[in-house]
C-alpha cells in the first residue's frame, strides 16, 4: 500500500493546490492518491522498500512536472509549485 511509502503530510508538501486561486485546488487529495493506487494492485506493492520508494516517487515527480504552475521567477521556485492544474500544461 503506498500509504506505507508516502504519509499524508509528505504528500501535502509536495502539492501546492491549497494556494489560492489555482485551477486544481481541492483536486489533489492524499485519500484520493492512496485510493487511485490502490486500483493497480503492482503499484507501489512490488520489491523492496527502496524499490517501492522509488516508483511511487518516480510518479509523483512526474505528474508534478507536468502539472506545475512554477516556472524560473515563480515565488518559492519552480519546483514549489506541482499540482496546480489537472491536466499536463504545455
Amino acid at each position: 500500500d503506498v500509504s506505507s511509502i508516502i504519509s499524508r503530510a509528505q504528500f501535502d508538501q509536495l502539492s501546492s493546490t491549497e494556494r489560492p486561486g489555482l485551477p486544481a485546488k481541492g483536486f489533489y487529495t492524499y485519500d484520493a492518491f492512496v485510493a487511485a493506487a490502490r486500483s493497480f494492485p503492482g503499484f507501489g506493492t512490488t520489491g523492496t522498500r527502496d524499490t517501492r520508494y522509488r516508483e511511487v516517487t518516480a510518479f509523483l515527480a512526474q505528474t508534478s512536472h507536468e502539472t506545475t504552475g512554477g516556472s524560473k521567477g515563480a515565488p518559492d521556485g519552480p519546483y514549489a509549485w506541482g499540482y496546480c492544474f489537472v491536466e499536463e500544461r504545455e
